[in-house]
């Protein structure tokens, strides 16, 4: 379908890395306009209501390690 549309011959490998850097330039736009890590949070639900596939929540240290890690990542690219 991807061909189709765009003449582009990509496997699974290529389309994650396409999906990646659409997915840093989109952040880095929203940190140019003045987001910020702390706008990176799941609404207050998240942590008192469990998700119905899976019957857990997300703690807010859990959530705290995954924007640290996303940000380390994220600057070494």
């Amino acid at each position: 379908m991807i061909q189709a549309a765009t003449g582009m011959d990509l496997d699974r490998e290529n389309m994650r890395a396409v999906a990646a850097v659409i997915t840093d330039n989109t952040r880095r736009f929203n940190l140019r306009e003045g987001l910020t890590p702390e706008d990176d949070r799941l609404p207050g639900r998240f942590f008192r209501e469990a998700l119905p596939e899976t019957g857990k929540i997300i703690t807010e240290k859990q959530m705290q390690q995954l924007i640290n890690d996303y940000y380390g990542v994220a600057l070494l690219r």
